[in-house]
């Protein structure tokens, strides 16, 4: 993204950044933008939307859903301190985690492994039974076809409440979202890729270009495909190639969707909804471009196990990227390691990169990596505990999601596992695992046979730097079976 490029056909512009206003999970609230407004207050976080508008009936609704288990309807001049929810659809028994409309339907996925067809009045049409964990994406195809994904790495294909075909192992871990095209459908994974599918269920094409978990999708209107993911980047697509890279400065880019003008929205870990336009007269003015620009190249990546030696020298760049969004890592003349990353026709710096680990004394080391945490989770007495490895700039819900389904342990565990890690790992500075930290010592005992404990690895409770054992560790969560 170059602020002097702002008539390239190519060239995505922020239209403007909206602050403390959280796109995906760990909110409670739905703000709305023209003439500020808290539309609805949730009693627990709030992790996906859609706008409802059933033109033959005149409606319109912003949906809801999130922890609270419920999809809440209100009107989008609704007020959350004056009005309650025209409508609550109650049903999931977990999460839900997936919203899609069209028309006069709304389509939830939930942790509790169904999706739920409802009319816009509130009355539930179907329940899509047949994933074995949570169903992270669901679209409406028509009023009776719908298509669903999850967890468990399957597509399935329903006619109401039937599944009508199922596609196995489309990914190597679990997919995210899933897209309707026009000859087809697209999916995104945690295997860091993406899939293009045709309405048959044959792969067509497998994109490469994410350096990691890739969450959400959507189209232009021009056809081009676009994506998000860990790696704190949006990708654009088209005819099977990347086409641009757009990095912010974020860890992760959890959501991305296009309004109806085409303009891309985007939501980020940094709290902050970006909008990115083609349109020059929607574009930001040059400072906001240029503050963007600056926040981009000074972002700080964390690199485990940095070897400066090893690093090339900065005029490597001399040389031509070979596709968009090629990352380089290099050292300056100076010393200092940076980011590049190769958009448009030149090298864009992305980021400095430090060193995660800092004092490595102080993490533990778990399959070759170090970590803030290393959790002891015991699923069954006489076997030897799993281990939950957790930094305190991960997601929690991505590190919890990852250990269960590395595991094969029900998805009914994530909520809990997601409070134990925010509960236990609060104030946890980057690459600083301070014992203090750890201040619920004792056990904790709900009513399950899953036990998870505290594992770090500090000067007071490590015998070595690289031991993944506490011989003092308590058992902090139990979990029932």
């Amino acid at each position: 993204m170059e602020g002097e490029k702002g008539g390239d056909d190519d060239g995505e512009k922020i239209l403007k950044k909206i602050p403390n206003v959280d796109a995906k999970s760990l909110q409670k609230t739905i703000e709305t933008w023209e003439n500020p407004l808290i539309n609805y207050k949730s009693t627990a976080f709030i992790n996906c939307l859609t706008f409802v508008d059933d033109k033959s009936n005149n409606k319109q609704y912003i949906a809801s859903g999130g922890n609270e288990k419920i999809v809440n309807l209100t009107l989008p001049i609704a007020n959350a301190f004056d009005n309650e929810p025209e409508y609550s659809l109650i049903g999931h028994k977990l999460n839900i985690c997936s919203l899609h409309s069209k028309n006069d339907l709304i389509l939830s996925g939930s942790w509790d492994g169904t999706a739920k067809v409802w009319t816009d009045e509130g009355k539930l049409l179907y329940t899509l039974i047949g994933h074995e964990h949570s169903v992270w994406g669901a679209k409406i195809i028509s009023q009776n076809e719908f298509i669903t994904c999850g967890a468990d790495r399957t597509i399935r294909l329903w006619l109401k409440d039937k599944e009508v075909k199922r596609f196995n192992n489309c990914h190597s871990d679990v997919i995210r979202d899933i897209l309707v095209l026009p000859t087809g459908f697209a999916s995104c994974s945690n295997d860091n890729t993406i899939k293009i599918w045709d309405k048959f269920g044959s792969l067509k094409k497998t994109l490469y270009g994410h350096d990691n978990f890739v969450y959400s999708l959507d189209i232009l209107p021009n056809g081009d495909l676009i994506s998000c993911g860990e790696d704190r980047s949006i990708r654009i697509w088209r005819d099977y190639n990347c086409i641009q890279v757009i990095t912010l400065p974020c860890i992760s880019v959890w959501k991305v969707c296009v309004s109806p003008n085409g303009d891309i929205i985007a939501g980020s870990s940094d709290n902050l909804i970006r909008i990115f336009s083609r349109e020059l007269s929607r574009q930001a003015d040059k400072l906001k471009l240029e503050e963007f620009d600056k926040q981009v190249k000074n972002y700080a990546i964390q690199q485990q196990n940095l070897n400066k030696e090893d690093i090339p020298p900065i005029s490597i760049l001399q040389k031509k990227g070979k596709k968009e969004g090629e990352t380089k890592i290099v050292k300056t003349s100076i010393g200092t390691i940076e980011a590049h990353q190769w958009i448009g026709d030149r090298w864009m710096k992305i980021g400095d990169v430090l060193d995660s680990a800092g004092s490595n004394d102080k993490k533990i080391e778990f399959n070759g990596k170090k970590y803030d945490y290393v959790f002891d989770v015991d699923v069954q007495e006489g076997v030897p505990p799993l281990k939950l490895p957790y930094n305190a700039n991960d997601n929690p819900y991505t590190s919890a999601e990852k250990f269960l389904a590395d595991n094969e342990l029900p998805y009914t565990y994530l909520d809990e596992v997601v409070k134990f890690i925010l509960s236990n790992t609060s104030g946890v500075s980057l690459g600083n695992n301070n014992s203090s930290n750890n201040n619920n010592s004792g056990d904790k005992k709900s009513s399950d046979g899953l036990e998870i404990s505290n594992n770090t690895n500090s000067s007071q409770n490590a015998s070595n730097e690289n031991s993944i054992h506490n011989p003092d560790k308590a058992k902090l969560l139990s979990l029932k079976n």
